[in-house]
């Protein structure tokens, strides 16, 4: 199976609209990690399919924890990896089970689309929604 997606994954990936301009606009001043349900290695071919590695502090899959989503510690760990307190990071998440985990985690939720929407602290229907364009979060030294 991870030779076949791994064959999908050099034909392109697309990742969701106004995902590349939130990492450009965020990542050269805040850290920014990347906490998923698929395996490791999956997550560092879409990183790199992408041309994102220079964004990421950290991309995480299930290998890197005992329990993945819908337990916290995919999160817990993307936290300490970006050297914060999880209370003090915003989760970008879609799935319900992601979205559950993000909030058992501490951190501030925002759920993309209608999936898990009723789970995050704030919904937004895709990443160009102008509460994502006009967020400036400020990096905290």
């Amino acid at each position: 199976m991870l030779e076949l997606l791994g064959e999908n994954l050099r034909d392109g990936v697309h990742p969701t609209p106004g995902a590349a301009q939130l990492i450009e606009r965020l990542s050269p001043s805040l850290p920014i990690t990347i906490a998923s349900n698929s395996p490791s290695d999956i997550v560092a071919r879409v990183v790199a399919t992408l041309g994102w590695d220079h964004h990421f502090t950290a991309a995480l899959g299930t290998e890197d924890v005992v329990h993945p989503k819908p337990a916290p510690d995919l999160y817990l760990l993307a936290a300490q990896r970006c050297g914060a307190d999880i209370t003090e990071c915003v989760v970008f998440e879609d799935s319900p089970m992601g979205a559950t985990a993000a909030r058992a985690s501490g951190a501030f939720v925002v759920t993309v689309g209608p999936d898990a929407a009723h789970l995050g602290d704030l919904n937004v229907p895709d990443l160009t929604d102008p509460r994502i364009i006009t967020w400036t979060p400020e990096a905290i030294s």
